[in-house]
């Protein structure tokens, strides 16, 4: 079925409702994330993910781009709950997020895309 044109996103337009998965070689799982701009520089992530296929978790963190063109380049971290901090280093354009992370123990990465917003789904 084709995605209604009304809901597309435009192509230079990082905003908005993603989903894919996250990988850390070890773990693979389901990740989710609503962007949204906080200032011309700054993104503002919302994640949820999911972890051992069942327990989920829900954070925010704050990601910087110096990039005026496509594709976005961004980097931030974030201190997540007893695992301590991460540094996240990405790129997105408007059909593609893609972003490392590592911290002391953990690194991989995030892929994600935009979801289907077809009518019906």
């Amino acid at each position: 079925m084709a995605k209604d044109p009304d809901l597309a996103v435009p192509a230079d337009d990082v905003t908005g409702l993603w989903e894919g998965q996250w990988d850390d070689s070890v773990h693979v799982d389901e990740l989710r994330a609503i962007v949204s701009k906080k200032s011309p520089q700054i993104y503002r992530m919302f994640f949820s993910a999911r972890y051992w296929g069942w327990a989920r978790s829900t954070y925010k963190l704050d990601m910087m781009s110096s990039d005026k063109g496509m594709p976005k380049a961004f980097e931030g971290s974030h201190k997540l709950f007893i695992f301590g901090p991460f540094l996240y280093e990405g790129k997105a354009d408007g059909k593609g997020f893609s972003s490392t992370f590592s911290s002391k123990r953990f690194k991989g990465e995030f892929k994600m895309k935009r979801p289907d917003v077809s009518p019906g789904r």
